[in-house]
């Protein structure tokens, strides 16, 4: 198995704000790895849950009456420890997979993570390349 970060796309202008098509594919190389996503220096509990998963376009104008607009994937983790090890890559693509089954998500729109720990307010977080760190992938979240 290859170390270091996976699949690193032509496209991508920064590699810490993947696309969800990016993870995708990513992570469809490592359905059997440990799933771990991190951020503030830790790595989420062993039993985070995937709560929810949200797509919407947004239509905006600035300040200098420029139009902007844009697809936005959120995906909602609970921070929670149950007495789990960590999510296989492969349940995580199953979800996403089910909401596919129901909405059609857009490969290309931007990706962003909403974290709770039930507890501290719901933290918004951009998602980096995924890396390989032996028999888990890892995902840095920022």
């Amino acid at each position: 198995m290859i170390q270091g970060n996976i699949g690193a796309p032509d496209s991508a202008t920064d590699p810490d704000d993947i696309t969800i098509g990016e993870l995708l594919t990513a992570l469809g190389s490592s359905a059997g790895l440990s799933l771990v996503f991190t951020y503030d220096g830790q790595g989420l509990q062993p039993g985070y849950h995937v709560t929810e998963v949200k797509a919407g376009r947004f239509e905006a104008l600035d300040c200098g009456a420029n139009p902007e607009s844009w697809t936005e994937i959120f995906i909602q983790l609970w921070h929670v420890n149950e007495d789990r090890t960590h999510m296989p890559a492969g349940k995580f693509l199953k979800i996403i997979g089910k909401v596919i089954g129901h909405f059609a998500l857009d490969q290309g729109a931007k990706l962003t993570f909403e974290v709770s720990d039930g507890i501290g307010p719901m933290q918004l977080h951009r998602a980096a390349l995924p890396r390989i760190e032996g028999n888990t992938i890892r995902v840095d979240l920022s």
